[in-house]
């Protein structure tokens, strides 16, 4: 049994986004959705969707900037985007920056789902040859393979050495994880909320204005506010509590050794750092970080 295709729908008019979803799980199709091109890289980058449909007028990142950050990514950039609009006027501004197709709303069914098999078709007849890819030019981890395996897991990773958030992407890519890395950690709370993660590794820091535990303080108040929310739902529809609060990994990296002054006070930093940090939420140190023993380290939470 051939496996089913994976659409991304990128809409924020929930009505056409249901609409939209319908016809293509009707016709056999996995979909799944976002609401803004924001949301959409997070759903690109994780769940590595075979073909986008994109609307372009959406609140935070339009259709047209949601393209452009696609088109960075060596990998992201193969998956087809077919974009939907009211706009007919626009079609030739999105092809000229080399999107491959346009429908003009209304449209019909028919169409679009015509529209959306030529693409996978000519998408099959690429080359899948894995890209080399540098994390530390982007903020997403993506798949090994072009857009086709689903991820095991979805991970984010949170770290300030691009070194080493290139080897845990990769390797984490290799057990088939959905990977998303970060390097700033304002950013971390926000795609927390949308990404709903798995597992989460954060690098241990400790500056004088903002250290690790100001961001599990802020991650706190989205996991307790994602907590109550599925706690009402479950409530209400009389279900099992659906919400699991992810796995926190913190692991420090060798270049955090050369701010101390003896090894014994590094020591007693990161163990009084690992206190404060444990009094917030439920967290594991899986300690420094190395190439050659990271997979087995965290074997057990993939």
């Amino acid at each position: 049994m051939a496996e089913k295709k994976r659409v991304l729908v990128v809409d924020d008019d929930k009505i056409s986004q249901d609409l939209i979803q319908e016809t293509l799980l009707n016709s056999g199709f996995d979909v799944i959705v976002a609401a803004n091109g924001q949301e959409g890289l997070d759903r690109v980058y994780l769940e590595h969707p075979d073909i986008v449909i994109c609307d372009v007028l959406m609140p935070i990142m339009d259709g047209y900037s949601f393209y452009k950050e696609m088109r960075k990514d060596e990998i992201a950039s193969q998956i087809p985007v077919l974009i939907l609009t009211a706009r007919g006027k626009m079609e030739d501004t999105f092809k000229a920056v080399g999107v491959n197709s346009f429908i003009t709303k209304p449209y019909n069914a028919d169409i679009l789902l015509a529209e959306v098999q030529k693409l996978l078709n000519a998408a099959s007849t690429v080359s899948s040859a894995p890209v080399r890819r540098d994390v530390s030019a982007v903020q997403y981890g993506f798949g090994a393979s072009p857009a086709q395996q689903i991820a095991s897991k979805k991970v984010i990773v949170f770290g300030r050495d691009d070194t080493v958030l290139n080897s845990m992407n990769k390797q984490l890519q290799s057990e088939k994880c959905g990977v998303l890395v970060i390097k700033d950690e304002y950013q971390l709370p926000m795609h927390f909320d949308r990404v709903n993660p798995d597992i989460l590794f954060l690098q241990l820091f400790d500056g004088d204005k903002r250290s690790i535990v100001d961001v599990l303080r802020e991650l706190k108040v989205v996991i307790e506010q994602k907590f109550q929310a599925a706690e009402v739902k479950s409530l209400s529809k009389n279900e099992d509590l659906e919400y699991k609060i992810p796995y926190i990994l913190l692991y420090k990296v060798t270049e955090d050794l050369n701010t101390v002054s003896t090894i014994s006070e590094g020591v007693l930093d990161t163990e009084n750092l690992l206190g404060r940090c444990s009094e917030i939420l439920p967290t594991k140190f899986i300690g420094l970080y190395g190439q050659m023993s990271f997979i087995s380290k965290i074997k057990g939470f993939l």
